[in-house]
């Protein structure tokens, strides 16, 4: 793991510290990403819904939040595929020691 950076900004880091939660763990519901970061149920629904918007987590009908689908690359302007964006969802959905 990296040094921690001498600025963090708390509200990335948690949503960062979900996405391997979800990674690791599958799935979470409200609470428990409450308790994992220790901050208010409210402050974690927030995390959690704006990782569903953008398409990294699926929340499902029993209100557990899910790993989303495996994000494609998209497609450069020349209509390759970038490697910018499967670089990013393969270290977000496994461990960076395997890149």
């Amino acid at each position: 793991m990296e040094n921690k950076p001498p600025y963090p900004l708390r509200s990335v880091d948690n949503a960062l510290h979900l996405l391997q939660v979800l990674r690791d763990q599958g799935g979470l519901r409200v609470s428990e990403a409450a308790a994992e970061l220790g901050t208010a149920r409210s402050t974690a629904h927030r995390l959690l819904a704006m990782l569903v918007y953008r398409g990294f987590a699926v929340q499902d009908d029993n209100h557990t939040y899910l790993p989303g689908p495996p994000c494609p690359p998209p497609a450069c302007s020349a209509g390759r595929a970038c490697s910018g964006c499967a670089v990013l969802c393969f270290r977000i959905w496994r461990p960076c020691a395997t890149v």
